[in-house]
């Protein structure tokens, strides 16, 4: 295994990962309600991974094991008049931007092994 690749094996960088996953599959599963917004009789999905995180045996290393999309039937009816699909838009939103500090957050830390690596030098 690289050295890279050992420091970013931590727990944080085990968690950041897993963050990351769980965004990029929220995102699919909003994106899949989307495009089938107009589809009659279509129930939007949510991606559900919370409940399963908070048990103390989940399985952080295999994301694919606990994260799944279930029906949402609240999204479906809608929210004071809104429609679904602008619903499903504000949640993208919401989500890309939970996507972005996460790489942000990546990104710090890539930055914190490089000058560790290099000494402290740029």
């Amino acid at each position: 295994m690289n050295p890279l690749a050992e420091l970013t094996n931590d727990t944080t960088g085990r968690a950041l990962r897993t963050a990351l996953d769980m965004a990029s599959f929220t995102h699919q599963v909003i994106a899949h309600n989307i495009a089938n917004a107009n589809t009659p009789g279509f129930v939007p999905l949510r991606a559900s991974f919370e409940g399963e995180l908070s048990r103390a045996g989940a399985d952080l290393a295999r994301p694919a094991s606990w994260m799944r999309a279930e029906p949402d039937p609240e999204a479906a009816r809608g929210a004071s008049g809104v429609s679904m699909l602008d619903t499903q838009v504000a949640k993208m939103n919401e989500n890309m931007v939970r996507y972005q500090m996460l790489l942000h957050g990546v990104n710090q830390r890539i930055a914190l092994i490089d000058m560790a690596l290099n000494d402290g030098r740029k």
